[in-house]
């Protein structure tokens, strides 16, 4: 049976999770000619969502129980993005070779077409300083590139269509402070701060 599917922008294309005998696979195929064009079991990750950054990469969200030792992670369930390359062939791990940087998105991914092309942003939590900056990924390698500081306290951003952050929010969890911060010149500034223990504002924005 399948799983889950996800067209490409132009609708051309079509990527799936099949389950075939207990074994989850991953296929891509051109659907004007029925073409497949990529097939690969995908192990043993729980697969939670598909999407497309273009018609050349097809993005995987998956999820799987592991520990991170240096960190001091015990055994939990811990969230990866996958980015397969179709012209290659290749499959690589979001954040991959990014030095300091833990190879899970910390948060979602996010995509954006722009009009260099699609582009795919998320946060890394670096190992050293404990920041997690927003990072472009390299479509092909999966590297991350920082392009913009975000200290722990980040709790959400909003992305314009050219993949620039127009919005930040804070959120102090010691003392419910919520703040919308907006750039002013080169920095962020607040803009609107509130208290809420419990239910605190979301930033929703498409660019």
């Amino acid at each position: 049976h399948i799983d889950m599917m996800a067209l490409s922008p132009s609708g051309d294309r079509l990527a799936r999770v099949e389950v075939l005998r207990g074994q989850r696979i991953l296929i891509v195929s051109q659907l004007t000619s029925g073409e497949r064009l990529y097939a690969a079991r995908v192990g043993e990750v729980k697969v939670r969502g598909l999407s497309w950054a273009g018609e050349d990469h097809d993005m995987i969200f998956s999820s799987g129980t592991h520990s991170i030792a240096d960190l001091g992670v015990p055994k939990t369930e811990l969230n990866f993005g996958n980015i397969l390359d179709l012209k290659s062939q290749k499959l690589v791990q979001v954040l991959q070779r990014t030095p300091d940087i833990v190879a899970m998105p910390y948060g979602g991914i996010s995509v954006r077409h722009t009009t260099q092309g699609p582009m795919i942003f998320a946060r890394g939590f670096n190992a050293l300083t404990g920041e997690t900056d927003l990072h472009s990924i390299d479509l092909t390698t999966g590297r991350g590139r920082s392009v913009q500081p975000m200290k722990r306290e980040v709790i959400d951003y909003v992305l314009d269509q050219e993949g620039e952050v127009i919005a930040l929010a804070d959120y102090v969890d010691r003392t419910g402070r919520w703040a919308l911060r907006l750039p002013v010149s080169w920095r962020f500034s607040d803009d609107w701060t509130t208290t809420e223990l419990i239910d605190r504002p979301i930033l929703v924005g498409q660019g």
